[in-house]
């Protein structure tokens, strides 16, 4: 479901110029709570994925954990580490650190930094002798997903010159698209606008002298002077006139029709030549119908103003740079003209698995051990930053930390001289922020049969343990949890709340839905959930170690039981309490007396209302079609400043009453009403 966030863009290091959206999502799971670690909502699709680049494009660059791999012959892994707590603690550091790195982009959906992170999972997992050769001979279970879009994409682009032969350019190779129109051809004259941007307060207009009313405009990326730091447009510091969809909205507002971007000299310098063109999907959030936005390759564009200028783009940018004066100009008798059609090939996505193999009479039972590995990218729909949407969130908590604990887990098991009873199967989940689909995934074609699964122990947002307090969720679904849980966290002196619902918005809950007890590590909540701001120099790196080591005890204790978990149904619904500023859910089933809207709350990012960040499907707020990213600005008479102050108007309704609602969608004051029926 796309949604703009339309405030002014926070100024972080890693801010990008590329504001990008999920694409339209159907809500198909349940997602209650402020999701562990996930934003849920289902799709039927990604966004567009026709620009993915090649091998030679994204290189891994291999970072080597502190391992060293000897000959153990007691062990049948033959793999051996140092366990200290010092060595534990800076191989979780180092994993946590690169997986949220700025040059994994925050993992989400639509960035290279998702393969980036499969492959170094993938890496850690054959690192400690798991074996990873399962799915034709790779660690990754492979699924797709399709976009529900319905404006489709810019499926070719023709650039005629005068005198010059028309030049067809190929999606994904010489361009990708952004941005569209409805499906139909089009076909625009040509103007050059530098940046692509009018600023009064510093006397700057690409537009004062050149009429893009009509055209396509072709626009540079970031601003003039990027990396001077005296620069009027703040130099190393961008303004708004830095973001992709600034230019759009300006570019619109001048009454261009298209817009055609170029990587700019400075950027194009940093990426050493080997240009990345841009692959994501934007929505319009300017208060009109979209238009046509293409990243094109910057040697097409060299060429186009060289034929039709007779001036170099290098010249063009020197002398903007130099005198901070527009350069804009008409292309004159060009013409941009291309097709746009709904079709979109989807997203191909993977599950990273790895294998323990059991010996002995118990070897098929197995034990799943898993943590979602993706997050939101650069924001857009799910983050609660709604000023700094264009910014890069690393997800260090989440779920980062979880994946660090992951690999950490099944080096330490691998390690073990102990013959292992059971198989262990660790899984990395992909597209859990979009609705749990890699979880969903594995179970509908499990690596091996669920019938001889065991147990699930899932791993979200592990990386913010306080005052020793862990939450664990799905306590009641086995008979044994409580007590191995309370004699393995003793000496630990880890705090263990126990709450007993196996359902619950983590990769836990596809399990659980098929019988199999599951467990879910969870440190909470705090207020860089899904901001730019969940950062590794925010984590308890001696918590996770903590938490890993709770997480060996407790395998081995399932390893070594003579019986598998005796299963337990638990139908009390999922709740999540008040924690730093993130409520639980106010949703309930029908045990439950008081009525409930089925909505998850936060304190929205410039504290103007109160966001609504999961919608329960099937709910009352479902039902009257409320939306995630929905802004609370008043319920019934009472002004929605708090969480707390919402819940209790909710709370002192009753069954057949109505709730009066007023919020804030996209800039967009609206009302609704809400019937509590019987």
């Amino acid at each position: 479901m796309p949604f703009t966030y339309l405030d002014q863009p926070a100024k972080r290091p890693h801010s990008v110029d590329c504001h990008w959206q999920s694409p339209p999502m159907v809500w198909t799971a349940l997602r209650i709570g402020c999701v562990i670690g996930c934003s849920l909502w289902g799709i039927t699709a990604t966004a567009q994925t026709e620009t993915v680049p090649s091998a030679a494009e994204v290189q891994l660059v291999a970072r080597p954990v502190e391992i060293s791999v000897t000959p153990n012959g007691a062990s049948a892994s033959a793999f051996r580490i140092d366990k200290t707590d010092p060595a534990v603690e800076k191989r979780l550091l180092t994993d946590v650190t690169y997986l949220s790195s700025d040059e994994l982009e925050g993992r989400g959906l639509q960035t290279h930094g998702l393969d980036l992170a499969a492959d170094y999972l993938a890496e850690q997992f054959r690192t400690a002798g798991l074996k990873v050769d399962l799915y034709q001979g790779t660690p990754f279970q492979e699924f797709k997903l399709y976009s529900s879009g319905t404006t489709g994409t810019v499926q070719s682009v023709v650039m005629q010159l005068p005198g010059q032969p028309a030049q067809s350019l190929v999606a994904g190779h010489d361009y990708t698209s952004l941005m569209v129109t409805p499906s139909k051809p089009f076909r625009f004259p040509v103007v050059f606008a530098g940046y692509g941007i009018t600023d009064k307060r510093r006397q700057y207009d690409d537009y004062a002298r050149v009429d893009a009313r009509g055209k396509a405009v072709i626009v540079l990326r970031h601003e003039p002077q990027k990396n001077e730091p005296n620069s009027p447009f703040d130099g190393t510091n961008p303004t708004d006139h830095a973001y992709l969809l600034e230019k759009v909205r300006n570019a619109y507002d001048h009454g261009a029709v298209a817009l055609i971007l170029c990587t700019d000299a400075a950027t194009f310098a940093e990426e050493n030549q080997r240009e990345t063109l841009l692959d994501v999907e934007l929505t319009s959030g300017i208060g009109a119908e979209s238009l046509p936005v293409i990243h094109c390759r910057r040697s097409i564009v060299e060429a186009w103003l060289q034929n039709s200028l007779q001036r170099p783009l290098a010249d063009l940018e020197a002398q903007i740079d130099a005198t901070l004066k527009p350069q804009s100009a008409l292309l004159p008798n060009a013409e941009f003209s291309g097709t746009v059609a709904v079709v979109r090939p989807g997203k191909v996505v993977k599950n990273v698995v790895g294998v323990l193999e059991g010996q002995g009479d118990l070897a098929s039972e197995t034990i799943v051990i898993g943590a979602h590995y993706d997050h939101l990218g650069r924001g857009g729909w799910g983050s609660l930053s709604l000023g700094a949407n264009d910014e890069i969130h690393n997800g260090a908590d989440d779920n980062a930390s979880g994946t660090a604990v992951l690999i950490e887990t099944a080096r330490q098991l691998s390690s073990q001289t102990t013959a292992r009873r059971r198989r262990v199967v660790f899984i990395g989940f992909a597209a859990e922020e979009l609705g749990l689909y890699g979880s969903k995934r594995y179970v509908q074609d499990p690596l091996v049969p669920l019938s001889d699964t065991v147990a699930m122990l899932n791993l979200d947002m592990v990386g913010r343990l306080r005052d020793r307090h862990l939450t664990m969720f799905g306590t009641g679904t086995a008979v044994e949890w409580p007590e191995w849980l309370a004699q393995l966290a003793e000496p630990r002196e880890l705090r263990l709340q126990m709450e007993p619902s196996g359902f619950g918005p983590s990769d836990h809950a596809p399990f659980y839905e098929h019988g199999i007890p599951v467990l879910h590590f969870f440190t909470g909540f705090h207020p860089e959930y899904h901001r730019p701001t969940d950062d590794p120099d925010r984590l308890n790196i001696a918590g996770m170690r903590q938490i890993t080591g709770l997480l060996v005890d407790l395998v081995q204790q399932l390893d070594q039981s003579a019986t598998r978990p005796k299963p337990l149904a638990v139908g009390q619904p999922f709740h999540l309490e008040n924690a730093n500023s993130i409520n639980g859910v106010m949703a309930g089933t029908a045990i439950q007396p008081r009525p409930r809207m089925g909505v998850a709350l936060a304190v929205s990012g410039d504290g103007k209302g109160i966001a609504i960040t999961h919608v329960q499907p099937g709910s009352l707020a479902a039902r009257a079609g409320l939306l995630p990213g929905d802004i609370l600005l008043q319920v019934n008479e009472t002004a929605a400043t708090t969480v707390t102050s919402v819940q209790e108007t909710i709370a002192g309704l009753q069954r057949g009453q109505t709730i009066k609602l007023q919020l804030d969608r996209g800039g967009i004051h609206r009302e609704m009403e809400l019937l509590f029926t019987p």
